[in-house]
């Protein structure tokens, strides 16, 4: 896992362009979207890191990253990546990004909540 210390812009932004291509690969398309409407996204954690240098890599990478508090008041960011359709292509390009992000050594996790 990369921890605080080792994060640089670069690193953050090659991560973002890396997981929003494999949200892309994954798309299985619009045919196989079955399944519950739902909000699965890729998080990460940085803690101490500001939250304007995470915003401003996935700027950089053409996504968008949003704060938010979880598990005890922890601050994670939703990752934005592509995210097609609404149920289980949703998921399925979601947890693609999630995979990629783990792959690369960030702290990630997937963030699931049906609607």
């Amino acid at each position: 896992m990369t921890t605080l210390a080792k994060i640089d812009r670069e690193t953050l932004i090659h991560a973002f362009r890396e997981a929003t291509a494999a949200a892309l690969a994954a798309d299985p398309g619009q045919d196989a979207d079955g399944g519950t409407c739902n909000f699965d996204t890729p998080v990460i954690e940085f803690p101490g890191i500001r939250e304007k240098f995470i915003q401003d890599c996935a700027t950089e990478a053409g996504i968008s990253a949003t704060s938010f508090k979880w598990f005890g008041g922890r601050r994670w960011f939703f990752v934005h990546v592509p995210s097609n359709g609404q149920a289980n292509r949703r998921s399925i390009m979601a947890e693609a990004a999630y995979r990629k992000l783990k792959e690369l050594g960030l702290h990630a996790v997937m963030y699931c909540q049906a609607d």
